[in-house]
């Protein structure tokens, strides 16, 4: 009996023995999921540093809360269409790509300070991204 966690099911990737692995075809799309996440992560805090009062109406009525909303509402919709092409376990783990775009944003845009300790732990995440990208990249490959 095979245990159902080491099994990844993989669509149909059409084409021949020289087609694309059926999980590259996902990270265009990925991709786009990563990069509105953290646009929604930067509009966040530009729309916190320029809310207007410090109640929920001065939050409510800023433009940059708004865009931040339509932006995750856009990635809610992307993330479903990766979701339903890819497996969990391979594209789960680029989300941590986020990590590294919202630490560049938070220094060449907000002027943020960063640590050795920040930029350590970006490299551990990406780290356990690349790991397990290869493993669920390598199980892939002998299911399909």
């Amino acid at each position: 009996m095979t245990d159902s966690a080491d099994q990844v099911r993989m669509p149909d990737a059409g084409g021949g023995p020289n087609a694309p692995h059926p999980v590259r075809r996902f990270l265009p799309l990925i991709g786009l999921a990563v990069v509105l996440r953290s646009a929604a992560a930067i509009l966040a805090k530009q729309a916190a540093i320029v809310s207007v009062g410090g109640g929920v109406t001065g939050l409510v009525i800023n433009p940059w809360l708004v865009a931040e909303v339509v932006v995750l509402g856009l990635q809610a919709i992307v993330w479903s269409a990766v979701l339903r092409r890819a497996p969990l376990t391979y594209a789960y783990p680029f989300l941590g790509l986020t990590f590294v775009i919202n630490l560049a944003a938070a220094r060449f845009v907000f002027g943020e300070a960063i640590r050795l300790q920040h930029m350590a732990g970006v490299g551990i995440i990406m780290a356990g991204v690349l790991v397990m990208g290869l493993e669920t990249g390598r199980r892939a490959s002998s299911h399909s």
